[in-house]
């Protein structure tokens, strides 16, 4: 894979996180199921991917304007690692997209199940007769 396939693969991958991690955060908040502990994790584990892309980002604003030359091999390699990375998080985060989607729906399962279980085990009113 050449140079520039590489930079535009870390860029596509950031943007595909961030993408990814709006729209799981919006699921989270909409849907209403989620303690605040829950998600703040779910957003601090996306922060910990989208931090480390936006430093490949400047990495690679670096590499494409060099104060010093950098050997090609040295170049390469640096960018094949910040690729290989960033192409790892793009496919975990495709896979935390659709479990959250099955943990929402199992969560508002769960949900629906006790809205049964209360509707069976009502307490209905004893009409009260008069006693004379």
């Amino acid at each position: 894979m050449n140079k520039g396939n590489m930079m535009t693969g870390i860029v596509d991958a950031c943007n595909y996180i961030n993408g990814i991690q709006a729209a799981v955060i919006k699921k989270s908040k909409d849907a209403g199921m989620f303690t605040d502990a829950e998600n703040s994790y779910i957003v601090s584990v996306f922060a910990d991917m989208t931090k480390e892309g936006n430093q490949y980002i400047e990495k690679v604003k670096e590499l494409l304007a060099p104060k010093q030359p950098i050997p090609e091999e040295e170049l390469l390699s640096a960018l094949t690692r910040m690729y290989t990375i960033m192409r790892g998080y793009a496919n975990r985060i495709k896979k935390f997209e659709k479990d959250f989607d099955s943990l929402v729906l199992k969560r508002s399962k769960r949900l629906t199940d006790i809205e049964e279980v209360k509707k069976i085990f009502k307490i209905k009113p004893v009409p009260v007769t008069p006693v004379n």
